[in-house]
């Protein structure tokens, strides 16, 4: 349903908490790149081709850490099949 085809004190609610995940999401990207960059004077890569800098979601290397529930074709991948 669309924010606008209800009243303010419905919406409200919906509208906060998607502004305060993605302030959190933001500063956690701020965060982890911060600290990535930090990290660069200390890694010996082979080669010297360092990793970029990125913003990662470890849900990615670990779907148990997500709140959401995982797609049949992610737990597939995951599982080799």
């Amino acid at each position: 349903m669309q924010l606008g085809a209800l009243g303010w004190d419905l919406a409200r609610p919906a509208i906060v908490r998607e502004l305060r995940d993605e302030s959190r999401a933001d500063a956690y990207a701020s965060w982890s790149l911060g600290r990535q960059k930090a990290a660069e004077s200390r890694l010996v890569c082979e080669r010297d081709r360092l990793p970029e800098r990125a913003d990662v979601r470890l849900s990615t290397f670990a779907p148990f850490l997500s709140f959401e529930e995982p797609s049949a074709d992610t737990l597939s991948a995951l599982s080799g099949g």
